[in-house]
């Protein structure tokens, strides 16, 4: 396959590391909170406030400005009396629609996308029309023409 034109990624420091571990040179590479895990209220579905992000040397590269109102989003939740609602596959399955917002955004004709096991399952068997689509594996790669 021929590299990526454009690579979209989650802001979890898992993808972000995954992503920074396989394109290490890439000069387009865009953060994007649509892609994120299914919130589940757990620490490891939560992302690091992107400030935080920001300061890692191995992040510099990566386009993050649309995490900027991220940051005052952030410091609201910090004063929120309730919790964030927790999301249900059913959810995550209408969020992985905006997949095809950001790839029509994109001036690019092949985009990687760096996201998590439970969104590309549901990406695939909500929008994609996959309902018996087989579970990711940790690393695996698929790829689509859409």
């Amino acid at each position: 396959l021929p590299p990526p034109e454009e690579v979209l990624v989650s802001p979890l420091t898992r993808t972000l590391e995954t992503a920074n571990l396989i394109f290490p040179n890439h000069v387009n590479i865009h953060v994007r909170d649509e892609l994120r895990e299914r919130n589940t209220g757990k620490p490891p579905d939560t992302p690091s406030p992107a400030n935080k992000l920001r300061s890692r040397h191995s992040f510099a590269k990566f386009s993050m400005n649309r995490l900027d109102n991220l940051c005052e989003l952030e410091e609201q939740k910090l004063h929120q009396i309730e919790p964030e609602e927790e999301e249900d596959k059913a959810m995550l399955r209408v969020r992985t629609s905006q997949l095809f917002h950001l790839l029509a955004e994109s001036p690019t004709k092949s985009v990687a996308v760096v996201t998590h096991k439970a969104y590309l399952r549901e990406l695939e068997r909500g929008p994609f029309e996959n309902p018996s689509s087989p579970e990711y594996k940790n690393g695996e790669i698929r790829v689509y023409r859409v």
